[in-house]
């Protein structure tokens, strides 16, 4: 059986490094990124390849390049 994938998007690394590692003790894969854009290209390539790979996405609202519910409308 497969590790369900969170996307986590948070750009404090104060918040997102020990969410990330607390995430992946509890047996998830997680993929950490700090801003909408690298989101969005993650999730892009990932649509092309038609494979779904993010179960989870786990959202900031203040990031230094959008918020995270515009990424949330735009998925």
């Amino acid at each position: 059986m497969t590790q369900p994938h969170i996307l986590l998007v948070e750009d404090d690394h104060e918040l997102g490094h020990p969410l990330k590692a607390a995430l992946e003790v509890a047996h998830y894969t997680v993929t950490l990124v700090g801003a909408v854009a690298p989101a969005m290209q993650l999730l892009q390539a990932f649509g092309h390849v038609q494979a779904k790979c993010f179960d989870f996405l786990i959202l900031d609202l203040g990031l230094p390049d959008g918020d995270g519910s515009s990424l949330l409308h735009w998925v």
